[in-house]
């Protein structure tokens, strides 16, 4: 049974490479906004790139164990799907989804490596920040930043 994904929870490593490779098809799941309304126009020179290279930087991918969404990388996904790329680089973010509007089930692909690299960390020592809007001497749209001791980092929903 796969659990939802705590305040305790995070992923290692805290850096900026991908977690892993996906197919194409299986991360344009993950897009759940409704088209590319109200987006910057595509880069000429990103299309360029991606059709010549491939996707080169990892789209990110917001998750609890249980939904997910697209967080970064519409318009890399928008044109990988377009040209044919096979796969696309992937960093997975814990999240609560709490915020979420929309989002999806995991798909067997991702569920796997969220049950192997998702763990608790319970032995190292936490900090949490209140990040938010005042409004009315109340924190509004505020959630808790979380840096572990081991360098990896993750938003808590308030």
């Amino acid at each position: 049974m796969t659990r939802r994904i705590t305040i305790t929870y995070a992923y290692h490593p805290a850096d900026d490479a991908a977690d892993l490779e996906l197919p194409t098809s299986v991360v344009n799941y993950y897009q759940v906004s409704q088209g590319m309304v109200g987006r910057r126009p595509v880069d000429p020179a990103l299309v360029a790139s991606i059709k010549a290279d491939g996707v080169q930087d990892p789209v990110l991918i917001y998750t609890d164990g249980i939904f997910a969404k697209l967080g970064d990388g519409h318009h890399r996904v928008k044109i990988a799907v377009e040209h044919g790329v096979a796969t696309i680089p992937v960093q997975v973010i814990p999240d609560s989804m709490k915020r979420a509007t929309q989002r999806v089930v995991l798909e067997p692909e991702l569920e796997a490596w969220v049950t192997e690299n998702l763990w608790i960390h319970e032995t190292h020592e936490v900090t949490r920040r209140i990040i938010g809007n005042r409004q009315g001497g109340t924190l509004s749209n505020s959630y808790t930043k979380c840096e572990c001791s081991c360098n990896a980092s993750w938003k808590e929903a308030r």
